[in-house]
């Protein structure tokens, strides 16, 4: 920006030659005179001053007793006093600068940030229904009433924020790391009712740490998917082992429970692959919604794919503009078999197992696969492998009614235990 701030007022460059120069810059910092790209040369000092400071040397330059001589003028101003006989050059270079006046007073280009669930495409379609698209007004584009918007349209998204840099409207969004099934009202009213914390499957307690409730299990411990973990009943006993009162909690705690299952995955070793054949390549140029087209490729067939590249104009980092160019490439495919190598099968077959076992990860605390056999019998490639998983594997479920003593047994329950 001070670069094109320097070129819209224009400065000089100037040679320093006499007795004191050294006192002549000394001068000028003491004036605040900005300079910058000095060089000492044969000829003197040389250094660049803008048009305007250049105008208050007369006086330091008679006290250092130096003499001043401009090599280079360099800026708009200068540019202009040398073309003000060629109208139709002045005249075009206005208009350039009122055009590009005018394209700033409006958004072309809607940029979203941190968006992980909802797709760029989702988000413009949604701005555009209300009103936010490409060519409104600055002043229309009311950041606190999008912010809003986007809260309210979308319950997962926690946070947003929006802002205008140039001709770009920028909207930072931040997701939950999942997908909220309850409310929060909802999830805070069953966290608090009295129930019991159950497996949601099956295989080894690994670890139990109750904070509220009975455990009912212990490490080392088989359970079934069902069984009943964490109780949510505190139950009081008299010395004869009876239990005389009840109180009723949301239990609460952490359980990891390890799996052990098999999988086993069988596919082809004969696939069809696609094979590019021929291509034709066109390209496109848009202004606002007007596209002009050169060599175009035409629709795409049954056998073809189409792949777009557009890209925007700029002026600064963020100025953009509403012209648009790219290449429109169509390419043909042809139907191959191929038989997979032995070691491609086998390549084939753990990138299956890796991707089941990234996919599982998400549900778990920790996961391993042992004992991976590729097998190959006729035109069949066969996967087999132990997977032992580490589930925090808890979920909450009210208390029967049928374990719960007589009302007046009970005793009131409390928020939280």
């Amino acid at each position: 920006m001070k670069k094109l701030y320097r070129f819209l007022t224009g400065y000089v460059e100037i040679v320093i030659s006499g007795i004191g120069p050294e006192r002549f810059l000394n001068l000028c910092q003491h004036h605040g005179l900005e300079l910058w790209a000095l060089q000492a040369r044969d000829d003197g000092y040389h250094i660049c001053i803008s048009l305007e400071n250049f105008k208050k040397l007369k006086g330091l330059v008679r006290k250092s007793r130096v003499r001043l001589r401009i090599c280079r003028r360099t800026g708009l101003p200068f540019w202009l006093y040398r073309n003000r006989r060629r109208k139709l050059m002045m005249a075009g270079t206005g208009c350039f600068f009122l055009l590009l006046y005018a394209l700033s007073l409006f958004i072309w280009d809607i940029e979203f940030q941190g968006n992980l669930h909802y797709t760029d495409v989702q988000l413009r379609k949604f701005l555009r229904q209300n009103g936010y698209d490409c060519g409104m007004l600055v002043s229309d584009a009311g950041c606190e009433q999008l912010e809003k918007l986007i809260r309210n349209a979308y319950n997962d998204v926690t946070w947003v924020s929006a802002q205008i840099d140039g001709t770009r409207l920028v909207v930072h969004i931040k997701e939950n790391d999942g997908y909220l099934k309850l409310s929060a009202g909802q999830a805070e009213e069953e966290e608090k009712s009295p129930s019991d914390l159950v497996a949601d499957v099956s295989g080894t307690v690994q670890s139990i740490v109750t904070r509220s409730g009975t455990p009912k299990v212990s490490a080392g411990q088989e359970v079934k998917a069902g069984d009943v973990l964490i109780s949510g009943l505190l139950e009081y006993t008299n010395d004869s082992q009876e239990i005389f009162s009840q109180k009723s909690v949301a239990a609460d705690g952490d359980v990891l429970i390890e799996t052990i299952s098999e999988y086993q995955d069988t596919f082809s070793m004969t696939v069809l692959e696609q094979k590019p054949v021929a291509g034709k390549t066109g390209y496109f140029f848009r202004v606002f919604d007007r596209q002009f087209s050169l060599f175009s490729p035409g629709t795409p067939g049954d056998q073809e794919e189409q792949l777009v590249q557009e890209h925007q104009m700029k002026l600064f980092e963020h100025f953009y503009l509403p012209l648009y160019w790219g290449t429109i490439e169509n390419t043909a495919y042809a139907l191959e078999q191929h038989r997979y190598t032995e070691e491609e099968a086998r390549a084939e077959g753990e990138k299956r197992l890796a991707q089941y076992l990234e996919n599982l990860a998400k549900k778990t605390v920790q996961i391993s696969s042992k004992n991976v056999i590729v097998q190959i019998i006729g035109d069949n490639c066969t996967v087999s492998a132990e997977v032992h998983a580490v589930y925090q594997a808890a979920e909450r479920r009210p208390i029967p009614q049928e374990n719960l003593l007589p009302k007046e047994n009970q005793t009131e329950q409390n928020e939280h235990d």
